[in-house]
């Protein structure tokens, strides 16, 4: 006979996980709140998982703990269950911190840590973490920041890229910047041509707010076929097209009519 019981609220990927950010220093309330969970429930996960954390501690800079979650968001996607490469980074971090070992201050950790993985090197030049860094030349490879947009990575990588000029539809333009966007976050490499310049448009936009790109495109989508009776699908947008029927829907958005967004994120 299956044994009854409540079905837990979250999996054991996120239990996992919550464990390993409180281990990184958020708070209890703050995971518990994103997770539905009760405090007394992360620190269970946590307890579990032997992760403990002293009362009295180093507060996490504020600048740092936003460079940690970008880091360990990289490194969460970099394998598959195992999560090898993130619990690689986490587990240094806890070496790092131990109060029996090095006992090092956690903002410097968490810098020092990420050095050590390729894949985040970029996050460098996105997040001023200089102050943390007790060893800056240790990585003479990664670019720091300054002078750069403090809200996100290049997605171009400072290079000049090859355009094919390839005719395409616009969602076969939408389809490689989609791809091309996701491969850009997972692994900072940038591409090395792009279809056309309608293509390139596009993937600068999705990397620069993945979630509003997807809303905009949704709306373009919704609004194409009202005006075009379903033949959106093989229409063919120009940079400046798209640019209009986006800057329309920011005025609409501006004046309250954006009621399928707001929809959305309720």
């Amino acid at each position: 006979m299956a044994k009854l019981g409540r079905k837990p609220k979250t999996t054991a990927a996120q239990r996992e996980e919550i464990a390993s950010r409180y281990g990184e220093g958020e708070s209890c309330t703050a995971l518990a709140k994103e997770f539905g969970i009760v405090a007394g429930s992360v620190l269970g996960y946590a307890h579990q998982r032997g992760i403990y954390r002293e009362r009295v501690v180093c507060n996490t800079d504020p600048i740092v703990l936003k460079f940690a979650r970008r880091v360990r968001s990289v490194l969460w996607r970099q394998d598959g269950r195992d999560k090898k490469t993130y619990n690689a980074w986490a587990s240094i971090v806890r070496e790092l911190t131990d109060p029996d070992g090095i006992a090092m201050n956690r903002n410097i950790a968490i810098v020092k840590a990420a050095k050590e993985f390729p894949c985040v090197h970029k996050l460098f030049k996105e997040f001023n973490v200089a102050d943390y860094d007790n060893d800056p030349k240790s990585h003479p490879e990664i670019e720091h920041f300054g002078g750069a947009d403090p809200d996100m990575t290049d997605p171009s990588g400072g290079n000049k890229v090859r355009s094919d000029n390839k005719k395409q539809s616009y969602r076969e333009n939408l389809a490689w910047a989609m791809a091309s966007a996701g491969e850009f976050m997972r692994t900072g490499e940038t591409p090395a041509a792009c279809p056309n310049d309608s293509a390139w448009y596009l993937y600068i936009q999705a990397c620069k707010s993945p979630k509003d790109f997807c809303q905009r495109v949704a709306q373009v989508e919704s609004k194409g076929s009202e005006e075009n009776a379903g033949e959106v699908a093989s229409a063919r947008r120009s940079i400046s097209e798209l640019d209009a029927m986006l800057e329309e829907l920011e005025e609409e958005d501006q004046y309250g009519k954006g009621a399928n967004l707001e929809a959305e994120d309720q």
